[in-house]
C-alpha cells in the first residue's frame, strides 16, 4: 500500500486554485493508499494469477514499478490544490514519486529489496472530496543522465537509454505460453535528440497516463487494478516487435494498454477509490 501525503506551495493563486503557503498552519498532513491489485489479490513476487487477459493466461508476476506525478487535490466547490510532496532524497524529488511494490523476493530478482508504499507531504486544510495524478515523469525530469540523477530517478532499471528517458510503468511477468517473460514498458517515444543525444523538444508520444478519482477521501485505498490493465490483452502471444508492450506506436499489444490508460488523450480507467 501507497501512503501519500500532500501540500500545496506558491504565492499566488488562480481560479478554482486554494494553494497557499505550504509552511502556513493551515496546512495539514494527509494520506492515500495505493495498493496494486489482480482482482482481489494483491501483487506479490511468489504468486503466480490464472485468468488474465483475453486468453485466461497463467501469469507470474516478476516486476511492477511506477513513477507518478503531479498530485491535486479537488473539493465539490471545483477549487483544486496542487500538491507538494516531502523531499525525502530517497523516493520523491520534485512533484515525483516512485511506487514500488516489487521487493526482490521469489520471482522478482531483477528488482530492489526496498519497497515504497508512501508518499509524503501536506495540503491546505479542507473537504477535499476527489484526486487527480500522472502516470509518469514531467519531460523537465525525465531527459537526464541516469548515472548522476537524484533518487529516486537514479535506477538504470528504470531508463531507456535507446529512448534518453524513464520507464513509467515496468511491469513484468512469465506466461505459459511467453515462459521467458512478458513486458509492459510504458514511455515516452518519438524523443528527438541534438547532436549530443540529449532531448531537447517534448517527445511526439509523451505517453503521459492522466488519473481521476471521484468520491476519494484519504481514508480510501486507491486500488490499481492489474487485471483490468491486462483485460485487452493475450499473454501468451506476442504478435510483434517486443514481447508485450515497449511503448512502441507499431506494436500491436501497446493498443489495449493505452486504451485501460487513457492514453493518448483520456483519463485511464485502472484506478479506483475502495
Amino acid at each position: 500500500m501507497l501512503w501519500l501525503l500532500l501540500a500545496c506551495t506558491g504565492p499566488g493563486k488562480e481560479s478554482g486554485d486554494v494553494s497557499g503557503d505550504s509552511n502556513s498552519e493551515s496546512s495539514v498532513p494527509i494520506s492515500i493508499t495505493f495498493d496494486a491489485r489482480f482482482g482481489d489479490t494483491s501483487f506479490t513476487c511468489d504468486s503466480t494469477v490464472e485468468g488474465l487477459g483475453t486468453g485466461n493466461s497463467s501469469f507470474t508476476p516478476t516486476d511492477l514499478r511506477l513513477y507518478v506525478s503531479a498530485f491535486t487535490v479537488h473539493n465539490a466547490a471545483g477549487e483544486q490544490a496542487p500538491v507538494s510532496l516531502n523531499q525525502d532524497g530517497l523516493w520523491q524529488l520534485q512533484d515525483l514519486a516512485l511506487l514500488d511494490f516489487e521487493d526482490k523476493t521469489g520471482n522478482c530478482s531483477n528488482g530492489t529489496s526496498a519497497t515504497n508504499h508512501v508518499v509524503q507531504g501536506t495540503v491546505p486544510a479542507g473537504d477535499w472530496s476527489s484526486l487527480s495524478f500522472e502516470v509518469g515523469v514531467p519531460f523537465a525530469l525525465n531527459h537526464q543522465d541516469v548515472a548522476t540523477a537524484s533518487s529516486p530517478l537514479n535506477l538504470s532499471t528504470l531508463f531507456w537509454s535507446w529512448q534518453g528517458g524513464y520507464k513509467f510503468i515496468r511491469l513484468e511477468g512469465k506466461s505459459t505460453g511467453l515462459p521467458t517473460g512478458w513486458l509492459f514498458h510504458l514511455g515516452s517515444t518519438g524523443c528527438e535528440t541534438d547532436g549530443e543525444g540529449k532531448v531537447t523538444e517534448a517527445c511526439s508520444s509523451p505517453n503521459r497516463a492522466h488519473v481521476e478519482i471521484a468520491d476519494w477521501s484519504p481514508e480510501k485505498t486507491i486500488a490499481l487494478r492489474l487485471d483490468s490493465l491486462l483485460s485487452g490483452a493475450d499473454l501468451d502471444l506476442d504478435g510483434g516487435g517486443a514481447p508485450g508492450c515497449m511503448s512502441a506506436p507499431e506494436d500491436p499489444e501497446c493498443a489495449a494498454l493505452f486504451g485501460k490508460l487513457g492514453i493518448p488523450a483520456g483519463n485511464a480507467t485502472i484506478f479506483e477509490a475502495q
